[in-house]
């Protein structure tokens, strides 16, 4: 069937006239079809492989680039070239930590974190994320469902690890700073290292 003919037919049927074809249409005589629907669907896979076309502008005007990379899942490109995970579970972060900066240096967060080549954010990385968004009069940020659309993955947890410990001398056990996934930081929060929390990683 020429490409002619094809497009011919197309019009009729759009346009809900014209006479049907005698004899019966198969997919073969249509290759053009065929052609068109699989660019299309290479155009979807590709729309969500490609950070450029997966940007997204905060209110505050700030760009991040949702990636989809081949060990950290879904993440989430941000202006200063820190690439975070998708969401990886929830473990405990209790294990060793450095006596003389309490960061946590070996535990089943920091673990599964080295297992797709990354490592859990510092308490000043992640407070650094509230900064990419608007706030409004009272210090708070102004748009939960905002936040959501851009770190999708970290709703999937109540609170997110870090690897910033607290010194143990003024508090009862190792405790470790975590921060909420909607960013709303009034000011950081710690809990025990033996608890369990979510995880996501960064690179």
């Amino acid at each position: 069937m020429t490409k002619l003919k094809l497009n011919s037919i197309l019009i009729l049927a759009a346009l809900g006239g014209g006479t049907a074809p005698s004899t019966q249409v198969r997919a073969e005589d249509f290759p053009e079809i065929k052609i068109s629907i699989l660019e299309e669907r290479i155009a979807r896979l590709e729309e969500k492989l490609n950070p450029t076309k997966n940007s997204f502008k905060t209110s505050a005007g700030v760009t991040l680039k949702h990636i989809l990379d081949p060990k950290f899942g879904y993440s989430v490109l941000t202006p200063d070239g820190l690439l975070w995970s998708s969401f990886q579970g929830t473990y405990s972060n209790e294990g060793t930590y450095n006596a003389n900066t309490f960061v946590v240096e070996k535990s089943p967060a920091t673990a599964v974190c080295a297992s797709i080549g990354g490592r859990l954010p510092t308490s000043a990385e992640a407070l650094k994320l509230a900064g990419y968004f608007k706030f409004n009069s009272r210090g708070r940020i102004a748009d939960f469902d905002e936040v959501k659309k851009a770190f999708p993955e970290f709703a999937k947890a109540n609170d997110l690890w870090t690897s910033t410990g607290v010194d143990p001398t003024y508090t009862s056990g190792f405790k470790v700073y975590v921060f909420e996934p909607h960013l709303d930081h009034v000011r950081p929060d710690y809990m025990p290292a033996s608890w369990t929390r979510g995880v996501v990683c960064v690179k």
